[in-house]
């Protein structure tokens, strides 16, 4: 993207008059065109002044250097770094995601560990999360080996993105894994799933609960046996779905799969709806104690990230 039609996208992005912003920059490698992307982030932060701006960006950290892990410090950019939790399925995508080698990104995950904790930054602050796919490759290890993956990286937040797997297949593999996320904080190893996370941090919200304190939804049974949140007065578009309260509707799939107002039976929504099923079935059995105890620290580490991206933007 060359810097006029850069420009041009942050003009028309801060013509929103929402009071939080969030940009992230993808496609390709953003480390390897910092020059663009400091273009960005200095006009949009010129346009939105007296707003909360937060910037995320997701590489695979090819073009990582000592200057630029400082400037990624200094402009509080979160980063997203897309890797395998089995180095052969990383080497075997490389032909189709450009990204370098699976040893190259993690050298480069330990520098950038290194740099923040050098400026007196702990892995807790939520600057790096490793996404990794879970696919038909990816699978075969379990969600041991997903768990292993991000303990070993050193990165407490960790994502899983499911890819070409069935939903109920994704289910069974997103509660495994979820157990022995909750056993890892619980044993005193930070580890976030962003996806439980935010999950929670909605439910939360949509019932008008302080953090930590969250309660358990309420269930209703469909026709098809399952067991649901409840919901009252669902909002327009997906309004026979009992998650709709929950739900954050990505814009990606509504132009991509569906339209706004006919979003269920997407790939996406298949997807979200398995999530969803988990969350709720852990909140409802005995693990509905272990999920709060872990949320409140969640809260915690989150609320000291926070801490740091305001006053950079301060300074911004």
């Amino acid at each position: 993207m060359d810097a006029s039609v850069a420009v041009a996208i942050t003009d028309r992005i801060c013509t929103t008059p929402a009071r939080t912003l969030a940009l992230e920059f993808r496609g390709d490698d953003p480390l390897a065109h910092t020059d663009v992307v400091r273009l960005v982030i200095d006009r949009a932060r010129a346009l939105t002044v007296g707003r909360a701006l937060t910037f995320s960006m997701v590489t695979h950290l090819g073009a990582l250097t000592p200057a630029v892990c400082d400037w990624l410090v200094d402009t509080a950019i979160t980063v997203t770094v897309p890797l395998h939790p089995l180095p052969d399925a990383h080497e075997a995508d490389r032909a189709r995601t450009g990204a370098p080698t699976y040893t190259v990104s993690v050298r480069a995950l330990q520098d950038l560990h290194a740099r923040f904790a050098a400026r007196g930054i702990s892995p807790e602050g939520a600057y790096v999360t490793v996404a990794s796919a879970v696919n038909p490759e990816t699978l075969a290890a379990g969600p041991e080996a997903f768990v292993a993956a991000a303990l070993r990286l050193g990165a407490p937040y960790a994502r899983w993105l499911p890819v070409g797997v069935a939903p109920e297949v994704y289910r069974d593999f997103y509660r495994e894994a979820l157990d022995r996320v909750l056993d890892a904080n619980l044993q005193g190893t930070l580890l976030v799933e962003k996806c439980l996370a935010l999950h929670l941090e909605v439910i939360a919200a949509a019932r008008g609960l302080q953090r930590p304190a969250l309660e358990a939804p309420a269930v209703v049974h469909t026709p098809d046996g399952a067991e649901h949140i409840a919901v009252t007065d669902p909002p327009r578009g997906c309004h026979t779905c009992p998650y709709d309260p929950y739900c954050a509707r990505g814009i990606l799939p509504w132009y991509t799969q569906d339209t706004p107002d006919r979003h269920r039976g997407t790939a996406w929504c298949q997807r979200s709806t398995a999530t969803f099923d988990t969350v709720s079935a852990l909140l409802r059995d005995g693990s509905g104690t272990r999920v709060r105890r872990v949320f409140q620290r969640w809260c915690a580490a989150r609320d000291v990230a926070a801490a740091r991206f305001s006053s950079v933007t301060a300074r911004g």
